[in-house]
Order: structure tokens, then C-alpha cells, then sequence
């Protein structure tokens, strides 16, 4: 499975991207930036285990902001 992710900022969609390749050893695709400002992330093969990954990720984002 395969899935795209928007970031507000290029900042939080390279920190983000980091943090995939470093924990997953899976594939992605940084976009460039938008005319409002957000990135996407193009995730490649993702598994289970990265969903999960993904989710805790989001849960821990969402408590810090």
C-alpha cells in the first residue's frame, strides 16, 4: 500500500520523512513545496507495521501541538 501525507510545512515534511526512512527502511517521495506553503510525503510500501508507525507518529504530533 502506498499513501500520500500533507504537511503544513517543508520542515515538518523532511522531519517527517527522516523519521520514516530511519524506523521503516522503506521509500518516500518529498514533493515539492506548494503555493500554500504545505509538502506532501509519498509513502511506498507500507506495511502494517509502518501504518502503525504512522498513527503513533500523528497521536504524538497532535499531543505536542
Amino acid at each position: 500500500m502506498d499513501a500520500t501525507l500533507t504537511f503544513q510545512s517543508r520542515e515538518e515534511a523532511q522531519s517527517f520523512a527522516r523519521e520514516w526512512a530511519m524506523h521503516t527502511l522503506k521509500g518516500h517521495t518529498v514533493s515539492a513545496i506548494k503555493e500554500d506553503g504545505r509538502t506532501d510525503v509519498e509513502l511506498h510500501e507500507i506495511t502494517e507495521l509502518g501504518k502503525t508507525w504512522i498513527d503513533q507518529y500523528v497521536a504524538l504530533k497532535n499531543i505536542f501541538n
